[in-house]
């Protein structure tokens, strides 16, 4: 067989599967037709009377020629056979009607307490109501929703109101997706927000979700969220104005502060002339709460950074194992007596990953400073492994812990919860957390009263910007 010839049959093939496929589609909507057919409540009538019948005449007559042979007590028999076959069948049809009537009741009455609840919904001026089609016109609408775009009844009923006109140009791309769901799910599965143009043309703004009756028409469901609007703004407001404040208090404090550091150096360094042990004594206390009101300002300010979206990271490919090790190493001096109590359990051939060295180096001063301060002896682990899909990272201490209830308040910012309060802002862990979240990890405390806490969090090996 040629190419040609084997290109015809393998086409002829083909056509006929095709055909055969076609033809059984047709034949199982025919047969899905009459199996409904044959389902429906009259056509079960119909046969169970159909068949009662048959066989009641068949078999009463054949029995009654068999057991009797005068014709006249045949034909009085058969009178009777006739009233009784009437009585029987009656009683059957009227259970099998009964049955049927009785389901189309409950259907109905089910209806109309579902139009009788909807109803009271859509009178109840909860909410806003409206029906509409697909041409644009709102073709009735509840007085809630009359009140909001401030239309009355009769413009309504005149056919002055159109939804499509009530929305304002930039909101027409959220009616359009809108549109597109409903012509594809038939409702929103969600409620969309924007605006609408009031006939004095003031806007409202709303939510709003829609369902589709049929084709052509449709029910929304609209919601007047002034209120909440104005409380988000309010809201943003005092946002910005709280940002403005603390950057410019912390701005204005840092450099007066950097000349009493400088001045307070000076003298405690002898430049200005001897000074005592007493004095010393003084102006050491002095540079310690000059060094820790500096630290509170710079937390302030990093807080305020991340609040406006101005903090970024300065991502590069690093050892988290010798960051670990520089921690260690300002810590132990920050301990003084305590330095033995300080550990670090380095896990081995730790693969380099991206990472802002700088602001892990505070997550960790932060975690470890923490440490120090609640414990006032036991041992402080720093401890780096593998593990969940990243470097996980822990500080454990050995402090009087931290209550269940408490654990995720820790990391909200100016928090400081239980009964162990200590001097600072409350943002250092609120700014560790944001550190992490930024790198794309998580952080989290375990605790339990009286017996230590262990703070967790992990780098991961992706890269920052590939999510």
């Amino acid at each position: 067989m040629d190419s040609d010839s084997e290109d015809a049959a393998c086409f002829t093939a083909k056509q006929g599967l095709l055909n055969l496929h076609n033809e059984a589609q047709t034949a199982w909507k025919r047969m899905n037709k009459l199996s409904r057919f044959l389902k429906s409540s009259p056509f079960r009538v119909v046969a169970i009377y159909a068949t009662v019948s048959f066989l009641w005449i068949y078999f009463s007559d054949t029995l009654l020629n068999a057991l009797v042979h005068d014709p006249q007590i045949v034909t009085r028999i058969s009178v009777f056979k006739g009233f009784l076959f009437v009585l029987v069948t009656t009683i059957l049809l009227y259970f099998l009607i009964r049955r049927d009537v009785l389901k189309m009741l409950q259907r109905d009455n089910a209806l109309r307490e579902s139009e009788t609840r909807l109803r009271r919904f859509y009178e109840s001026g909860m909410v806003g109501a409206a029906y509409w089609n697909t041409r644009g016109a709102i073709t009735d609408a509840n007085n809630k929703f009359l009140e909001m775009i401030g239309y009355t009844r009769e413009e309504l009923t005149a056919g002055k109101i159109e939804w499509n006109k009530l929305t304002p140009p930039e909101y027409r791309l959220v009616d359009e997706e809108c549109v597109k769901e409903l012509r594809t799910m038939g409702v929103n599965q969600n409620p969309s927000e924007k605006e609408y143009i009031r006939k004095d043309g003031t806007r409202i703004p709303i939510a709003f979700a829609c369902a589709m009756l049929d084709e052509e028409n449709g029910i929304g469901i609209i919601l007047d969220i002034t209120d909440r609007k104005k409380t988000e703004e309010a809201l943003a407001a005092l946002a910005v104005a709280k940002s403005k404040f603390a950057s410019t208090i912390s701005h204005e404090l840092r450099s007066p502060l950097a000349a009493i550091k400088e001045a307070t150096n000076l003298v405690l360094d002898g430049s200005m002339g001897p000074v005592n042990d007493g004095q010393k004594d003084v102006l050491g206390t002095a540079k310690d709460n000059i060094d820790r009101l500096g630290r509170l300002i710079n937390n302030v300010l990093v807080y305020q950074k991340m609040e406006t979206g101005k903090f970024s990271l300065v991502l590069n490919e690093d050892d988290i194992n010798d960051v670990v090790r520089e921690v260690h190493k300002n810590a132990m001096l920050l301990a003084g007596g305590r330095s033995a109590d300080l550990v670090i359990e380095l896990g081995a051939d730790l693969p380099k990953i991206k990472f802002d060295k700088d602001r892990i180096f505070q997550v960790l001063t932060n975690l470890s400073t923490n440490a120090m301060k609640y414990s006032e002896s036991g041992a402080i682990v720093i401890q780096t492994q593998l593990g969940n899909g990243g470097i996980h990272i822990s500080v454990r201490d050995s402090g009087p812990g931290i209550k269940t209830e408490y654990l995720e308040k820790i990391f909200e910012p100016f928090s400081q919860v239980g009964d162990h309060h200590k001097e600072g802002t409350g943002l250092g862990l609120a700014i560790s957390k944001e550190i992490v979240l930024a790198h794309h990890g998580r952080i989290w405390a375990e605790s339990e009263a009286r017996k230590g806490s262990a703070f967790h969090f992990i780098l991961p090996f992706e890269e920052i910007g590939s999510k």
